[in-house]
């Protein structure tokens, strides 16, 4: 069923594919991403742990970007013929410390990277509301940027 759905991913430019996962049984996902063998990382924790060395005083965007692109690039697989990867847990992409310019950075590395974000959010005709449409940051793409799954 995921599977079906994820083909219409190859249709678009950008590789970029949310999956709302309100009430979700999770274990869903994990039983997809291990029978497909695709790298599902907690980025909250990876970025968090990246960043726990580091000298945070200075140009934090930038260490902050260039860990988060190391992370995607050590944890790459191969799904359906195309470098892929499963995030979760996105809260720390949303920090304001970090200054992340985060449609930009996805868009781009969806250029060339099949990335498969589990969502916990809403979504409007604005964007994708990480969280809640009334408290939670907005993640500005438009429809035709993205592919939206509920399961």
């Amino acid at each position: 069923m995921l599977l079906d759905k994820l083909n219409e991913i190859f249709k678009l430019r950008n590789k970029l594919c949310f999956i709302l996962t309100n009430g979700v049984n999770k274990d869903i996902i994990e039983t997809f991403t291990n029978e497909y063998k695709i790298n599902s990382v907690d980025i909250g924790l990876e970025l968090s742990n990246a960043l726990f060395n580091e000298d945070l005083h200075k140009q934090l965007s930038i260490i902050a970007l260039e860990k988060f692109n190391g992370i995607i690039e050590d944890n790459i697989s191969v799904f359906m013929g195309q470098d892929t990867i499963v995030l979760y847990n996105l809260g720390i992409l949303f920090e304001d410390d970090l200054k992340l310019n985060l449609e930009s950075i996805l868009l781009e590395i969806s250029k060339s990277v099949l990335i498969i974000l589990l969502w916990e959010g809403e979504v409007s005709t604005h964007g994708l509301h990480f969280l809640s449409k009334k408290n939670g940051k907005l993640l500005a793409l438009k429809k035709e940027q993205y592919l939206l799954l509920e399961i």
